[in-house]
């Protein structure tokens, strides 16, 4: 049987949702089958652990956005190296691949969509043209695979995609090596000293997206009401500053702590209370996915995939974007209803056993896979 040669090209090498995605295809898919390599476009901690796990990792600068020199570096890199399947991530990864392996030749291109192009909190002169650069080489595209079904449903009431290219394949976890009853969080209560007090997790790339800002501001209403909460922001990115001067305006220095890229998330999670996610845009947040797994309540706007994660009041608590106090409302809530709290978490973790575990996803993933290969010979 011939191994697939793989190459997937993430949007960045900082920590996010596409690296996540990248390195439980590596750590799952069968290496006798599948070779993956990945270009990144910077050094960052994705490479680090890329190396760790033997996967070879290649270099390439991709900015600015509209660059001919990157397209033709690009469609070179790939006549050398002759891949079966080349996988990008996110809009800016995915107009370049899809030129470059046009021309290049590759068999098969996929372009993987975490995100939706119409919530990217840019000047709409700006998203104007995303838009427009995504619709032109959408046609260059093999496969539009969606992280959430929400994603997929947009793509297709899109002009410029094919209906017969769009794939949804979901976000999986280790639900095995994500058990409560295995994990401990003790370590992490007392490393930022919280004891017993009430720890609000919140956590993910530091950018617009993400909206960090409305997380803290629930939280600084979530303090006066319970004023012995305690928070961890995990995570990094170019608001880190901006939002640890926030906190302090918002008298919240010695509550919400920020200490972070981390690679012990798991006991991070397994020492909340809670998990609150506040982006504004999602595709399929792993973190969700993990702290549902590890039977923690979660409260999270309900955009995109979160929705296809979360029903209200089902697994979760679900808040409208932007608003600090409907968040702070629902963690107050579940902080005085613990019998609540446990039901939620323990029908997370339910469904994500049921819908998103790694075992289910690596197999619509080995089908993909070898559904190209039979496609394009």
């Amino acid at each position: 049987m011939k191994v697939l040669r793989i190459l997937h090209i993430p949007g960045g090498a900082a920590w996010g949702g596409g690296e996540s995605y990248i390195l439980t295809l590596v750590r799952y898919l069968p290496r006798e089958r599948f070779h993956l390599e990945v270009l990144c476009p910077e050094e960052g901690v994705l490479v680090q652990n890329l190396k760790r796990l033997g996967i070879p990792t290649y270099r390439m600068n991709f900015t600015p956005l509209i660059n001919p020199l990157t397209i033709l570096r690009l469609t070179l890199f790939l006549k050398r190296h002759s891949f079966d399947i080349v996988q990008s991530h996110g809009a800016r990864m995915n107009f370049y691949t899809r030129v470059a392996g046009r021309i290049a030749n590759v068999p098969s291109l996929i372009s993987t969509h975490h995100f939706s192009l119409s919530s990217y909190p840019v000047a709409s002169w700006r998203k104007g043209v995303y838009k427009a650069l995504d619709r032109w080489s959408a046609k260059f595209a093999s496969i539009n695979l969606c992280v959430a079904e929400t994603l997929a449903k947009e793509l297709r009431e899109e002009s410029g995609y094919s209906p017969d290219t769009i794939r949804f394949i979901p976000n999986g976890v280790d639900t095995e090596k994500m058990d409560p009853a295995k994990i401990s969080g003790q370590s992490i209560r007392e490393e930022f000293g919280v004891d017993n007090r009430f720890l609000v997790v919140a956590g993910g790339r530091m950018n617009p997206e993400k909206d960090h800002t409305t997380f803290l501001k629930a939280l600084a209403r979530v303090k006066a009401v319970i004023p012995d909460v305690k928070a961890l922001l995990i995570g990094d990115g170019p608001l880190r500053e901006e939002l640890q001067n926030l906190a302090v305006s918002l008298g919240l220095k010695d509550t919400c702590f920020f200490p972070g890229f981390r690679s012990d998330v798991p006991e991070i999670l397994a020492a909340a209370d809670l998990f609150v996610l506040s982006s504004i845009s999602e595709g399929m947040p792993f973190m969700v996915l993990e702290a549902l797994t590890l039977e923690k309540p979660v409260v999270a706007t309900g955009v995109y995939g979160v929705s296809e994660i979360i029903c209200h009041n089902q697994e979760g608590l679900l808040v409208p974007v932007r608003s600090p106090e409907a968040m702070a409302d629902s963690i107050v809530t579940l902080r005085k209803d613990s019998t609540q709290a446990r039901r939620l978490g323990k029908a997370g973790r339910k469904h994500v056993q049921t819908y998103h575990s790694t075992k289910k996803t690596i197999q619509m993933w080995q089908d993909l896979y070898q559904q190209e290969k039979h496609t394009d010979g």
